[in-house]
């Protein structure tokens, strides 16, 4: 009988455990992590405090075992996406800079067809944050043309600050070579919005 009652409560673990882990990583695979991470607040609260170890554990199990962990380290540097042609003349493309100590900048640069620069059109200054695979940005000051009438501006100091302020959370993968970084939004809700993936360059 004793055995009978061991095996149910074991099953039931095992069981228990594999739930959890499963509502941990459907949150964890969701480009809205942060947001999606009260609910499984929500969740925790809904359990017994004896189980809180075994939750940390699940944790910490996606962390360890996630093959696209990259850490502040990876990042530092300057990276570049090419958007493509602005006109006839002009090509444009955003660099990332991510900086030692947790500060990045992001422009949008205006160059000729023979890769000259001009001058810009964006420009985001802001914070960055590494955790398990995940690259949290925010951008806290945000500077734009505004209602010049102009393509782009010469100096950095010619745009304006809009006032605006942008969170994004994004996968963040690394190619072997060290020179590639992936950008992973996740699936589009609003198709007509949608980003998808954006693949950069390191530049320096």
């Amino acid at each position: 009988m004793w055995i009978t009652i061991l095996h149910g409560k074991f099953v039931g673990f095992i069981k228990s455990t594999l739930r959890i882990y499963s509502e941990f990583h459907k949150i964890y695979d969701n480009p809205s992590f942060i947001s999606n991470l009260f609910y499984f607040v929500y969740l925790l609260k809904k359990r017994k405090m004896k189980r809180l170890i075994l939750i940390l554990f699940c944790i910490l199990f996606v962390s360890c075992s996630n093959e696209s962990v990259i850490d502040s380290e990876d990042l530092v540097g300057v990276w570049a996406i090419d958007l493509g042609p602005l006109d006839d003349d002009l090509e444009q493309s955003i660099t990332y800079e991510f900086r030692t100590g947790g500060s990045m900048e992001v422009q949008t640069i205006i160059q000729t067809n023979e890769g000259a620069n001009l001058g810009f059109r964006y420009r985001a200054i802001g914070t960055y944050a590494v955790a398990s695979g995940s690259l949290f940005m925010n951008r806290e000051k945000i500077y734009s043309l505004g209602s010049n009438n102009v393509e782009f501006v010469e100096s950095l100091e010619e745009l304006i600050l809009s006032g605006e302020q942008w969170d994004e959370i994004v996968k963040a993968t690394i190619g072997p070579d060290g020179r590639s970084l992936t950008f992973d939004y996740g699936p589009c809700n609003d198709t007509s919005n949608c980003i998808g993936t954006l693949e950069l360059t390191r530049t320096d």
